[in-house]
């Protein structure tokens, strides 16, 4: 298995408040859409990849470190990475370079989360206007995401 190490992991600083609410949901609720940073992160970075965009993160934030995602999501970011690759660089060299496998990742996630703000909010902008407003209902938001991610999985491609 690759190890990521300690690297921080970072998205771009207008989607903060995305993940945190993600996570935490809105006061005075108490439940989460994801249990953890990673889950969104990973999702949203395969989302990206397979859309076959990414870009670069604007006024970076640390989300986490490297070492909290499990083997499994270790496994999807490198996969990606590989992906990203393709035939021009050897495996092992990709394998070999942690910090750039969380690189990818981070530009794959940061395009993910663009799409999914935008197919499901208008844009990230008024997501986080109905975050603030605490105008989104917690369980229609995990019914709309998980409608979303099984309508992407219906007809995924991986794209070059």
């Amino acid at each position: 298995m690759v190890n990521l190490g300690f690297h921080s992991v970072r998205i771009s600083g207008e989607y903060e408040r995305i993940y945190n609410f993600l996570l935490r949901g809105s006061p005075p609720r108490i439940k989460s859409v994801f249990p953890q940073h990673t889950h969104t992160f990973v999702l949203m970075a395969v989302v990206g990849c397979m859309s076959g965009n990414r870009t670069e993160l604007r006024s970076p934030k640390e989300l986490l470190k490297a070492q909290y995602f499990s083997e499994e999501e270790t496994t999807i970011l490198t996969s990606i990475a590989l992906h990203a690759k393709g035939f021009s660089t050897y495996p092992s060299e990709v394998l070999r370079n942690s910090k750039e496998i969380i690189t990818l990742a981070e530009q794959y996630a940061d395009y993910g989360m663009q799409v999914f703000c935008n197919e499901l909010f208008g844009s990230p902008e008024a997501f986080v206007k109905l975050i603030e407003t605490e105008s989104v209902e917690l369980q229609e938001l995990t019914a709309d995401m998980l409608k979303w991610v099984l309508s992407k999985s219906s007809t995924a491609q991986l794209k070059d």
